[in-house]
């Protein structure tokens, strides 16, 4: 979401692993076959948001990029140190660890600061904007096939709303990511899923996920289920979460 450093080309990556997320705006997956650059997303991102939420993403670079300066220096004197490694067949341990902390305290801290301020920006996106980020997310994530279409238009709709669950629930039998899969959902009851160590709050909610729970589930979360420790705050649009829930309903 902020690339405080380099150029758009300096960024260049393609998808070679698991799911990749920034901070809950876009994820990133090798199965869609994109290959993309973080300048590139950062430029649909920033679209995305308003003036206000702009300059904060402004005030948040400002306060970082010496940090992230710092971090690039130790890393090329870390390489400097590796390095010695091949061409003397020695290396200094104590500073190579003594640079891995440096690093790592200055990593933990610029993630922790670029998290606290996407929580923030959260709270003041629009439903305009979640919707706009939905279509963002989708556009990285892999077509999954369908099983049935008698609700068309409907489903390719909650397929594009399913990229915000994407990155911790699999819609494949049996695959646990963060959050249980979501396979055959429908009208199973809650806190079954097998392997899968669900928090207590859901664990001992005991119930049945029929249409209608699941839709009161996923506008409020955290009122249905207490206690639940999904971070998800929940789909206001009813249209929004009826399309997922057909969507859902192709894995029965």
């Amino acid at each position: 979401m902020c690339w405080v450093t380099g150029t758009e080309k300096d960024n260049e990556f393609s998808p070679t692993g698991k799911t990749s997320q920034h901070f809950g705006v876009v994820s990133v997956r090798v199965g869609s076959g994109h290959a993309v650059t973080r300048g590139g997303v950062s430029k649909q991102v920033l679209k995305v948001l308003n003036s206000e939420q702009k300059n904060k993403l402004k005030q948040y670079v400002s306060v970082q990029k010496p940090k992230m300066t710092l971090f690039l220096e130790k890393r090329f004197e870390l390489t400097k140190e590796l390095r010695n490694l091949l061409e003397k067949g020695e290396v200094d341990s104590n500073k190579v660890i003594q640079i891995s902390r440096d690093m790592g305290q200055l990593e933990g801290e610029m993630t922790l600061s670029q998290a606290e301020l996407y929580v923030e920006l959260r709270e003041t996106f629009t439903q305009d904007q979640i919707a706009m980020f939905f279509e963002m997310r989708a556009t990285y994530l892999p077509s999954t096939k369908q099983k049935k279409s008698n609700s068309e238009n409907a489903i390719e709709r909650g397929e594009k709303i399913f990229a915000l669950c994407a990155m911790c629930h699999s819609v494949k039998k049996g695959e646990n990511l963060v959050g249980p899969s979501l396979y055959q959902i429908i009208d199973k009851p809650s806190g079954e899923q097998a392997n899968y160590n669900y928090s207590h709050a859901m664990d001992s909610k005991h119930i049945k996920w029929t249409l209608k729970n699941l839709d009161n589930f996923l506008e409020n979360p955290k009122k249905i289920v207490p206690g639940t420790s999904m971070p998800f705050t929940g789909i206001e649009n009813k249209s929004d979460r009826k399309a997922l829930l057909e969507y859902l309903e192709t894995f029965q």
